[in-house]
């Protein structure tokens, strides 16, 4: 007796000959034919280079809000509503994880997590130190928001506002979020 593959063929009306077949008369034991019909893979372990130390941060934000051209380009209610989502995003960390821009880089091999552009470690304080810088800008960005609506402020000066305020928070949170050009 032949157990035969019962892939279906690739092209229709083109035979696929790497079917393997294998007389099953002198083995009655099922795990013996299936390992012989099976394909075994090994995947040798892939040897990642260790990440480099965290450099200096240079202290210039990046433009959050890196859209200046299409801005001015929208609509109200576009902008409007781009601007809403901005602001009102709740980016402090759900739970116990940590908010912000994160490099697992090292945590999938077992270390530790750390922010992306600074390269700190994400600890207890600066999971805290996080949220609470970023529920205080949060805070911050809906005032200017809705401060700018009822008092009439066109929505380009409420963005460039939002920009501003963007560019005076500390630096250590600019990092955490990712608003800081990468280390030199």
């Amino acid at each position: 007796m032949f157990v035969r593959s019962s892939t279906p063929e690739a092209v229709p009306g083109v035979p696929v000959n790497n079917k393997r077949q294998f007389d099953t008369t002198n083995s009655s034991n099922f795990r013996e034919v299936l390992a012989e019909l099976s394909k075994q893979v090994s995947i040798s372990k892939i040897d990642l280079p260790s990440p480099t130390p965290p450099k200096p941060q240079e202290n210039i934000v990046k433009s959050v809000f890196v859209m200046d051209e299409s801005i001015h380009k929208m609509d109200d209610a576009m902008l409007r509503d781009l601007l809403k989502g901005m602001v009102y995003e709740d980016i402090t960390g759900k739970g116990d994880g940590p908010g912000g821009l994160l490099d697992l880089t090292e945590w999938i091999h077992g270390g530790p997590i750390r922010y992306s552009n600074t390269g700190e470690l994400v600890t207890a304080e600066s999971k805290t130190y996080f949220n609470a810088a970023a529920s205080q800008y949060r805070s911050q960005k809906i005032s200017v928001l809705e401060t700018g609506l009822r008092d009439g402020t066109p929505l380009i000066e409420i963005y460039e506002n939002l920009c501003e305020l963007t560019s005076q928070q500390p630096v250590r949170f600019l990092g955490m979020m990712g608003y800081l050009v990468a280390p030199t």
